[in-house]
């Protein structure tokens, strides 16, 4: 279920992830098939109800978070406490593409100079985590096979904390086909690793190819 706040106070605005809430309101379906069209964004939110709420509609309390849910809460803490308010926002969107509460002057200024591309999270990322990985296992001289088998769960970590954004989950997909095709001795490539990541991606969630940053992220990789 979406949430859609329509008051001017925006008092669930301090909700954290795991409270309860309670509330009375109206839901209105919110159908991800319709007559000649669909609803991308529901399907990938998973959600299929909408509810509208005001400031004398919602009741809350503190719950249990999950797991990633958690550390995703002291990454933010720890980086509150480690700079300003604003570049603590701007640094855990680079780290976890979420820039629901980066400043807004700031939001601006990316867009007008078009580098909104370097608060989402992309295959980079997962190339930055691997190679500093390789870095810190190579004096304790262990194994290959062992060495990627860690980045692996890594990489596999880091996307749950992403939220398992497409272009993550791709080049984490194309990293674990290519390095297990090296442990098993098969002869990869990349336009193999890359196909497969994409049907495996659309296998799991088939309205993904209305997603722009899939669409984005195959195309850019198919084209170079």
């Amino acid at each position: 279920i979406m949430i859609t706040d329509t008051s001017d106070t925006n008092p669930i605005y301090d909700i954290r992830p795991g409270d309860i809430v309670a509330m009375n309101a109206v839901i209105s379906n919110t159908p991800i098939f319709g007559e000649n069209e669909h609803n991308s964004y529901a399907y990938k939110h998973k959600y299929q109800h909408t509810i509208q709420i005001n400031d004398v509609d919602v009741l809350f309390e503190e719950g249990k978070m999950g797991i990633m849910d958690a550390v995703r809460e002291e990454m933010r803490l720890v980086l509150h406490e480690s700079m300003s308010d604003n570049m603590a926002e701007l640094a855990y969107s680079v780290l976890t593409g979420d820039a629901t509460d980066v400043d807004e002057t700031i939001m601006t200024n990316f867009l007008r100079t078009g580098i909104t591309h370097i608060i989402a999270v992309s295959g980079m990322n997962v190339v930055f985590i691997a190679v500093i990985l390789r870095l810190l296992m190579k004096p304790f001289k262990l194994k290959e096979k062992w060495q990627i088998i860690i980045i692996i769960v890594v990489l596999i970590l880091y996307c749950a904390l992403c939220g398992y954004a497409v272009p993550v989950t791709r080049a984490t997909l194309m990293y674990v086909f290519l390095m297990f095709g090296k442990i098993f001795g098969y002869q990869t490539d990349g336009l193999s690793s890359v196909s497969l990541s994409g049907i495996v991606l659309m296998a799991v969630s088939p309205l993904v190819v209305f997603d722009v940053s899939f669409l984005l992220s195959f195309s850019v990789l198919l084209f170079l």
